[in-house]
């Protein structure tokens, strides 16, 4: 397995998945049924898969450079902390290939932003951690924003795709302007094993790691197993990935330890002892986990 393949995220097309994957292709297609392109809103809090969700959609649609130009089929920028929209056009015109994408005034900077969407023949926008946009609150700033998306917008005539965290939503609550043009919302959440078709995909989303990392079939699905990797990572796709992957690499270096004591050394090194996970899931049974006051769900 190369390193590119062990650094790489696992995708699993969990159910929530497969209807974001619809979703953005709905969006995408919009605009050959619709006068007005669908917009969505895709939210949920960190490590819910948000991200790699849309990311995942983009590699359907490769960026392409020949003699003819270059053709970005979906413009995807990143939202950094505390920006301003100049900020954001900047880092959209930098993804387009402009040369200098900080110069100029908002205004002009939004003209030739606008003219190389349609250059660059994209099909879609998306902006992901949008709620940094936001991140004041205050009126003047979100009407601000929602006077340069409905601009982009109506100037584009594309879908446009927020992604981020749910307080992010104050901007459709507030200014219904873009609530009527973002039709569409999707709420990424943590995976759950109460119930059995819920217990069922998380048995999957473990076998796509078991076969990815090349780990012993069944070493994670095991029900004692399963339960203390559910408990010590909280449902989070990003926690999971980073336990499994730091057992995988020193599976690689060694493989004296037994599944629980490697599981055990990767909590303590990657992830940490919170409110909700007070000890090592791995170095206790599963009846002391069942004290917990917050896992009420597992005395059940």
């Amino acid at each position: 397995m190369t390193l590119r393949e062990l650094k790489e995220k696992p995708f699993i097309k969990t159910r929530q998945v497969e209807k974001g994957l619809q979703l953005l292709e709905d969006c995408i297609q919009s605009p050959l049924y619709f006068e007005e392109p669908l917009g969505l809103a895709i939210t949920g809090i960190t490590g819910a898969g948000k991200s790699t969700l849309m990311k995942h959609f983009k590699k359907d649609y490769p960026e392409n450079e020949n003699n003819e130009g270059r053709t970005v089929p979906i413009l995807y920028t990143q939202v950094p902390a505390k920006a301003t929209i100049v900020g954001v056009q900047t880092a959209m015109l930098k993804a387009l290939g402009d040369p200098h994408p900080e110069v100029g005034t908002q205004n002009k900077q939004g003209i030739r932003l606008i003219h190389l969407i349609k250059e660059c023949n994209v099909r879609q926008v998306a902006l992901d951690e949008f709620q940094h946009l936001i991140e004041k609150r205050t009126t003047d700033v979100i009407g601000d924003v929602a006077d340069w998306l409905k601009v982009l917008m109506i100037s584009t005539n594309l879908p446009i795709v927020l992604i981020g965290q749910p307080s992010g939503l104050i901007l459709f609550e507030e200014e219904p302007q873009i609530g009527d043009r973002i039709t569409l919302h999707h709420e990424m959440s943590y995976a759950s094993i109460q119930g059995k078709e819920n217990i069922k995909e998380y048995r999957k989303i473990l076998k796509s790691f078991e076969f990815r990392l090349e780990l012993p079939v069944g070493s994670l699905q095991e029900p004692e197993v399963r339960t203390k990797i559910f408990v010590a990572t909280q449902g989070s796709m990003r926690r999971l990935n980073k336990l499994i992957s730091y057992v995988n690499m020193k599976r690689e270096q060694s493989t004296e330890l037994t599944m629980d004591e490697q599981l055990a050394q990767a909590f303590d090194t990657v992830l940490k002892i919170t409110e909700e996970v007070p000890e090592n899931p791995f170095r206790i049974t599963i009846a002391r986990i069942k004290q917990w006051p917050m896992l009420g769900w597992m005395k059940s």
